[in-house]
């Protein structure tokens, strides 16, 4: 499958490391977690972003989601 690069928000900075332990186990690959700031940064299968959405307290920043990955192997198309 696709990868997708993310940006997202935490809003309730209490559950930060519930919330991202929850998306890491849908297949969350975190490349930056900014936990006083309640922003991370990965990446994940396009199929599994739907799962994100249903995260309470996680907020996917609608500008980053379209940024496409090639999966390791394979050219990237344009």
């Amino acid at each position: 499958m696709t990868q997708v690069a993310l940006n997202m928000s935490v809003s309730d900075p209490d559950r930060f490391q519930a919330i991202l332990k929850e998306a890491e186990g849908l297949g969350l690959v975190v490349h930056a977690a900014y936990e006083d700031l309640g922003i991370v940064s990965g990446s994940i299968d396009s199929g599994a972003v739907a799962g994100l959405r249903r995260i309470s307290g996680l907020t996917l920043e609608p500008d980053r989601t379209v940024a496409a990955m090639p999966s390791p192997g394979r050219a990237a198309r344009s």
